[in-house]
């Protein structure tokens, strides 16, 4: 069997750990639909994974959700789009995040606060992408040095701010739970409890 390292890292959280609340108070409610999901985010890319308990079993569903598309907001969002196109020959989130952080000057120079401000911005808005695409209301696990930098930079406001805004999914967004997940062993302890599961059957 080949598991996605993603999905790995979705199967250790496949009982709900407690994790560190992100970017809001630690006591929102959750809108518990069945569904959560895990949102990496390391130097080399973006990744996504859900975990389904809808019908009493944790199943996980593996995604290549990175390369969502990017989705254009403003003009800005339009000119980064279009910059990112000309180099890459497509505007994905991965794509468009990464040549940030590269220092890469897409449309403009963002430098110092801008950067990373926008960074954090565009970071929520990929993460709510994820928590729709998969329905996953039941909230995210949010794991990789990226969003540690974010914690780092105190922008986890920010980031929660562009999670949410969302239009008419806003109420269920703000219901959505973020959480950071400490990965010591996280792929590791998530194949070992996949490995249980099977062995068990």
């Amino acid at each position: 069997m080949v598991v996605n390292d993603v999905a790995a890292i979705a199967w250790a959280t496949a009982e709900r750990p407690k994790g560190v609340a992100f970017g809001l108070s630690a006591d929102i409610a959750s809108a518990q639909e069945g569904r959560h999901a895990i949102a990496s985010a390391w130097r080399g890319g973006l990744g996504a994974a859900c975990v389904d308990r809808s019908d009493g079993r944790s199943t996980v569903i593996s995604s290549e959700a990175g390369h969502t598309p990017f989705a254009i907001i403003s003009e800005d969002d339009w000119q980064m789009a279009k910059a990112c196109v000309t180099r890459h020959g497509d505007a994905s989130y991965e794509r468009i995040l990464f040549d940030l952080m590269d220092g890469q000057m897409l449309h403009r120079r963002l430098e110092a606060r801008e950067l990373l401000d926008t960074f954090a911005t565009l970071l929520g808005r990929y993460v709510a992408e994820v928590v729709l695409t998969f329905t996953a209301f039941d909230g995210i696990y949010l794991c990789g040095s990226v969003f540690d930098q974010i914690v780092t930079a105190q922008l986890g406001p920010l980031f929660r701010a562009a999670f949410e805004g969302h239009g008419k999914f806003k109420p269920k967004l703000q219901q959505t739970p973020t959480q950071l997940f400490p990965l010591a062993d996280g792929s590791l302890n998530g194949l070992s409890i996949l490995y249980s599961r099977f062995a068990a059957r």
